[in-house]
């Protein structure tokens, strides 16, 4: 897997619009790229960081690595049957776990009661997995209106979408 470019992760920030008390969470397996701009942003802003560790070697990094009061650090299984914990919502929610196709669906649902109303999904696939229509379609199906795909990574697939309250039953 190629590594993601550090400089465009953090022309990905622009989209994220300035808000007191702000939530930023984000699922994550194996690097550190897209973690330590995050987590750096949230400091910087006064933000709220939740890192969803989805491999156990990777949380254990992660934990001596992060460490800040606005910062929480879980691990948590895909196969998890609710990935709500203590009824926050958060307005980003960035994907760069690897996700099985069979996972894709049920990780999809679960997430969507993670986000707030009008809350963005960025999710970010390396391109040869071709994956794009699969998540575009499956998004729709669960009530992610807006998605778009964004050709900012060399080696990857940017993918965003907007969660929508009341669209469905869910």
């Amino acid at each position: 897997m190629q590594r993601l470019e550090e400089d465009r992760l953090k022309k990905l920030l622009d989209i994220i619009q300035h808000s007191p008390y702000l939530r930023i969470a984000h699922f994550n397996d194996s690097s550190h790229t897209l973690s330590k701009i995050l987590y750096e942003f949230s400091i910087q802003n006064d933000y709220e960081y939740q890192l969803n560790c989805t491999n156990d070697s990777f949380y254990e990094e992660s934990i001596t690595r992060y460490k800040d009061k606005n910062v929480n650090i879980r691990k948590i299984d895909i196969d998890k049957p609710n990935y709500k914990i203590q009824a926050r919502v958060y307005e980003y929610l960035f994907v760069t776990s690897s996700i099985a196709d069979k996972d894709i669906s049920g990780f999809l649902k679960k997430s969507y009661h993670l986000i707030k109303n009008a809350g963005n999904i960025i999710i970010i696939v390396p391109k040869e997995d071709n994956n794009i229509d699969k998540y575009t379609s499956l998004l729709e199906d669960h009530y992610y209106v807006a998605t778009s795909r964004i050709d900012l990574f060399d080696g990857y697939d940017l993918i965003i979408s907007k969660k929508m309250h009341g669209w469905g039953d869910i």
